[in-house]
């Protein structure tokens, strides 16, 4: 764990600069407690990311709205993206960048400005997720566990281990973010999870969305009996 982790998951975020550099990213919603690469390509961008390696290795990354704009303005952006640290970079020999980053905390841009560099940065006001574990919030954790471990033995594409590790997180934030990051939904769903700022109203919004796919999920798992039921039959009728 960086420093800087630590510092987020202390609830103590006075570290992260109010202005950072903006990565916008497509067809994804990145959440705290993610660990994952990106493949970069776009040249404002990459000096973004060049000029925050040189310092604290911080960039702010926000999902586009719209997927097909090439410069993103600040309407084709949402208001709220996590703050990450850039763990590894690795030029491409075509130009692109590879990076793996560990996000930290969720915030909102409040200024938007392209500076003398060639970068965007922004103003930012960051979220603290720290909740009091109340008896209401800790049978609100469980209920979304015990759905989420139902979510993944229905979904093939789920390994059981992740029921797992998520069983064993204690913080009602970092559980929400983890299980968000996980489902299979459309991203402007994980991007309203990711905008509702108060955990117990994450969570509240997750098994509701939880709740949905599980009986989505068994009426698929119908279906498929069903039709195996049927091409048996048809077999056994043929032979």
């Amino acid at each position: 764990m960086s420093e800087l982790d630590k510092v987020a998951s202390e609830g103590n975020l006075q570290d992260i600069p109010k202005m950072l550099p903006m990565l916008p990213v497509r067809d994804i919603v990145v959440f705290p407690a993610m660990v994952l690469p990106l493949a970069v390509g776009r040249e404002k961008s990459i000096r973004a990311l060049e000029e925050t390696m040189t310092g604290n290795r911080l960039i702010f990354v926000v999902s586009q709205k719209n997927l097909q704009i090439e410069d993103p303005t600040p309407d084709d952006i949402y208001k709220i993206g996590t703050v990450c640290e850039i763990l590894q970079m690795l030029k491409m020999p075509d130009g692109t960048l590879k990076i793996l980053i560990e996000c930290i905390a969720r915030a909102e841009w409040t200024e938007f400005k392209l500076n003398d560099k060639g970068y965007v940065e922004v103003g930012l006001s960051v979220f603290d997720d720290i909740t009091d574990k109340t008896p209401e919030i800790e049978a609100i954790m469980r209920r979304t566990v015990s759905l989420f471990e139902q979510y993944v033995k229905l979904n093939p594409r789920m390994p059981m281990e992740i029921s797992i590790s998520v069983s064993n997180i204690q913080e009602p934030s970092k559980l929400a973010d983890t299980i968000a990051s996980h489902i299979s939904i459309k991203n402007n769903e994980k991007q309203s999870i990711l905008e509702a700022t108060n955990p117990e109203k994450r969570l509240n919004k997750i098994i509701q969305i939880l709740n949905a796919e599980i009986e989505i999920l068994n009426i698929e798992r119908r279906i498929q009996n069903r039709v195996r039921t049927q091409i048996e039959k048809n077999q056994k009728e043929y032979y």
